[in-house]
């Protein structure tokens, strides 16, 4: 991530309805579309130096990306004007950086924006950044921050020639700024996360951005001299998960002499830098030319809108489009993700919806389309939404998100068990930090009457699991399962039996009512939560809706609780931690004085989001340390997250 201005937002409305169509073109290459309104010299240009771009840091970083990856779109812009008509609004202000470029990566395409009549020192730097992120976006789950955005800057100030590649080039303003600083303690450093005030307060920022690129530059040129591989053998370590701070103390020793020594290097007078031979040629029948339609150009330039958060811009563009062009799929996808930016998902469901009655091949709007028609319980869409999962899946088969929904999707229905664990299997292989999936896949083997498998999947997450609400999380689902054990019967006998010989609970279905004999010595909410946990209470409410009780018999005492009935909502207030968006889901624990309060929902869309400030909402985006109050309702289970309600961030 490139540093961030403050948010000094300007309105700037361009009136796209009135201005003169520009002739566009759009060039293909073998990994890039572009899209220009300077001509087809240019944008053959443009596409010939990102193809050179891709072919470097594919040399630079192998294996870091797959050749089976959709291109990347980028739009080349003649001028200021041009630019200025779709990037963020936050750079509009006056006293603004000046930007020439920026990658912009959004849930299903990844765009690169930049404007040709900008040749600065070095006018791709941004685009540089970012890409290095994309290219490590793999190694997102265990590539310390440091290191992450270390590399990101290291490979920012590059220069791509025709037969000569410069990169590392020493960064003036870090050298300065540290020389007026003192460097962080490394461990301090090397300890950095997204939830550190170091990644999120501007001047501390500074100077963690500025130490990570001067650590990464003084490793990366220590390696090359030296004939040594410090900086590999570190990345190694953390692959395995070793602590950030304990990895460098093996892969580089004493880390207070470490210090001394980049001190001393940010003090010398001269700085390294590496030239490579490009060894790069394309034929240029390998790019295409054709021209474009305002309508084609304009789709895109929509879509960029939505994800610059220029909403009401996209739609005056889109709606135009479609009034020239009303069946096409494009255009109905980009409507659908500006109603989903604006938390509409009943205009969401239907843009999708359209979008895929007219053959839609983006993944993202196959798999969104499925998520939203889920809402509600009922199951008069259950063929569309099986339909849309398994097309997104054919379309990006390394896209984790609709294996999970589709096996949750089976488990929910009580059907195909045997493909649901397939499903959640090829899920962590696509993700296998996501420890959602992980326990998706241990509720689908308990659910098949396979606790000790459930069990052994948990333990394997636990061991790569990080952070404290993940082991919790992962520890509290063990320990249920493990109780459910020692009751001592599977959910298929309990469900048919009537008598038990030993003392686990009895289970039986009598009508509409389900009697539940707690074990001895067991509470009455341990004895809901294991009817919880084991899939009983969905597989008794997919028969019985109107009412599922439980009668709880104990020590002669009786008590009837109602299965559906659900908790009275609760409020707390506090600063947001550890958000994480996973497919349509949200995790993250409200910091609130004296305790934390884990929470979730399985479905963003059923969340109602208000704003004291009126500043846009994007949960998985601006949450991070945001305050908040929010409404949930309590789990019954301490170890397991409650489920959210609504979230106000205040001010």
């Amino acid at each position: 991530m490139r540093r961030r201005l403050p948010a000094i937002l300007l309105f700037f409305a361009t009136s796209f309805a009135s201005a003169a169509p520009t002739p566009w073109t759009e060039v293909r290459s073998p990994h890039f579309i572009v899209y220009t309104n300077a001509g087809e010299h240019d944008g053959r240009r443009v596409a010939g130096q990102f193809e050179r771009m891709r072919s470097v840091f594919h040399t630079l970083l192998p294996g870091a990306a797959s050749d089976n990856e959709p291109p990347i779109t980028v739009l080349a812009l003649k001028d200021k004007k041009s630019f200025q008509s779709i990037e963020p609004e936050s750079y509009l202000a006056k006293g603004a950086l000046d930007l020439a470029g920026m990658f912009l990566r959004t849930p299903d395409k990844n765009y690169i924006l930049m404007r040709l009549d900008n040749q600065g020192e070095h006018p791709f730097s941004t685009v540089y950044h970012e890409y290095t992120h994309y290219m490590l976006r793999k190694a997102d789950s265990f590539l310390p921050l440091w290191l992450n955005e270390g590399l990101a800057q290291f490979y920012e100030n590059t220069e791509i020639e025709n037969k000569e590649v410069r990169l590392g080039q020493a960064s003036v303003n870090e050298i300065l700024y540290l020389r007026e600083q003192h460097l962080l303690p490394l461990a301090t450093l090397l300890a950095v996360d997204h939830n550190s005030p170091y990644y999120h307060e501007e001047q501390k920022g500074s100077a963690f951005y500025a130490e990570s690129w001067a650590l990464t530059h003084y490793l990366i040129v220590n390696d090359r001299k030296n004939n040594t591989h410090m900086l590999t053998q570190y990345m190694h370590l953390v692959q395995n998960y070793e602590d950030p701070v304990v990895a460098a103390q093996h892969a580089f020793g004493d880390l207070k002499k470490l210090e001394q020594s980049l001190n001393g290097y940010i003090s010398g007078a001269t700085f390294s830098e590496f030239r490579m031979n490009s060894g790069f040629a394309l034929d240029d029948s390998a790019l295409q030319a054709r021209p474009a339609s305002q309508s084609e150009a304009d789709t895109v330039r929509a879509d960029v809108l939505v994800s610059t958060r220029r909403t009401q811009e996209a739609e005056t563009l889109i709606e135009a489009v479609l009034r020239d062009d009303p069946k096409s799929a494009a255009a109905h996808e980009v409507m659908g993700n500006l109603r989903l930016r604006v938390n509409d998902p009943d205009g969401a469901q239907k843009w999708y919806g359209e979008a895929v009655q007219l053959g839609s091949q983006n993944y993202m709007v196959q798999f969104q389309y499925a998520m939203l028609s889920l809402r509600g319980g009922g199951h008069d869409r259950d063929a569309a939404v099986e339909a849309s999962l398994r097309e997104a899946i054919k379309l990006n088969p390394t896209f984790a998100p609709p294996y999970d929904s589709l096996a949750m999707f089976y488990m929910s229905r009580g059907r195909d068990l045997g493909e649901a664990h397939r499903l959640t299997v090829r899920a962590i292989e696509n993700d296998p930090a996501n420890m959602h999936y992980r326990m998706n896949a241990a509720a689908v083997l308990q659910q098949d009457q396979q606790p000790d498998n459930a069990v052994n999947v948990l333990k394997t997450a636990l061991k790569i699991a990080h952070g404290a609400g993940e082991k919790t999380m992962l520890q509290g689902r063990i320990d249920s399962i493990e109780r459910y054990k020692a009751m001592g019967e599977t959910p298929d006998r309990a469900l048919t039996a009537s008598i038990s010989e030993r003392p686990g609970p009895v289970i039986a279905v009598e009508s509409e009512q389900v009697t539940v004999a707690p074990a001895q010595g067991q509470s009455e909410a341990e004895a809901r939560n294991a009817a919880r946990i084991t899939g009983l209470h969905n597989s008794l409410t997919e028969s019985h809706p109107a009412h599922t009780q439980v009668e709880l018999s104990a020590d002669g005492k009786t008590a009837t609780v109602d299965l559906n009935a659900e908790p009275e909502p609760a409020n707390a207030k506090g600063v947001l931690r550890d958000v994480h968006c996973a497919g349509p889901g949200l995790t993250l624990n409200l910091e609130e004085t004296g305790r934390n309060v884990k929470l979730f929902s399985s479905d963003l869309s059923k969340i109602a989001f208000t704003s004291a400030s009126h500043a846009a909402i994007d949960p998985c985006k601006n949450f991070e340390g945001a305050k908040a109050s929010v409404v949930y309702t309590p789990s019954e289970d301490a170890n397991s997250a409650s489920q959210i309600v609504s979230i106000e961030l205040t001010q």
